[in-house]
C-alpha cells in the first residue's frame, strides 16, 4: 500500500516521529533507511518524515539540543577542579549559618570568604566553623517548631501540587 503524499500529521504524531527518529540515532547519525522505516510506521511518505526532521532543526552538533551527549557531560565533569565542589560546600555551610541567624528567613547577604585568596595563601579551612551561639539558637528554634504540623502542611502542599500536575497533563493530552 502506497502512503498518502498529503498526509497531515498532528503535533502529537510529529512529536512521535521525532522521538522515533531520535531513538534510531546511532553515534549521532541516522542510519540509512531511517526515514523510510518511520514513514512506514506512520503511513506517510519518506519526504514527509524528512521535512518534519528538517523543520525540527535538529542540529546534532549543537550541545544545547534536548538530548545532550552524556559523554560530553562526563568529560566536562572530569575537567572540574576538586576545589570547585569544596568551595561550593563551604559557601553552602556559610549560607546555612546566615539562614539560622535570620531565623529561617531568606533575607540575608551571601557571605564572601575570599576562598581563592585564602587557598593561595594556604589558609583555607577544611570546614566552616559555626559559632556556638548560632548553633544553640538554631537548635532552640527547631525545638520550638511543631514538626508534625509542618509535615502535615508539606504533605498537603505536595498532594495539591500532584493534583495540579495531573490536571496539566490532562490539558496537554487534550491539546489545550
Amino acid at each position: 500500500m502506497r502512503a498518502s503524499p498529503k498526509a497531515n500529521l498532528n503535533n502529537d504524531q510529529r512529536q512521535s516521529v521525532l522521538h522515533l527518529l531520535l531513538v534510531c540515532l546511532r553515534e549521532g547519525k541516522l542510519p540509512h533507511g531511517s526515514f523510510q522505516f518511520v514513514a512506514g510506521k506512520f503511513g506517510v511518505t519518506r519526504s514527509t518524515i524528512r521535512l518534519i526532521w528538517l523543520r525540527a532543526q535538529v542540529d546534532l552538533n549543537n550541545v544545547q539540543r534536548i538530548c545532550e551527549s552524556v559523554a560530553l557531560q562526563k568529560a566536562t565533569w572530569n575537567e572540574v577542579s576538586m576545589e570547585t565542589p569544596d568551595s561550593n560546600f563551604m559557601t553552602l555551610q556559610s549560607c546555612l549559618q546566615e539562614v539560622i541567624k535570620a531565623a529561617g528567613d531568606n533575607n540575608y547577604k551571601i557571605p564572601h570568604m575570599g576562598k581563592k585568596k585564602l587557598a593561595l595563601a594556604g589558609k583555607l579551612p577544611e570546614t566552616v566553623a559555626c559559632d556556638p551561639t548560632v548553633f544553640n539558637d538554631g537548635c532552640t528554634r527547631l525545638g520550638e517548631e511543631d514538626i508534625d504540623k509542618r509535615l502535615r502542611v508539606l504533605s498537603q502542599e505536595i498532594a495539591e501540587a500532584l493534583e495540579m500536575a495531573e490536571i496539566c497533563n490532562l490539558l496537554e493530552d487534550m491539546g489545550l
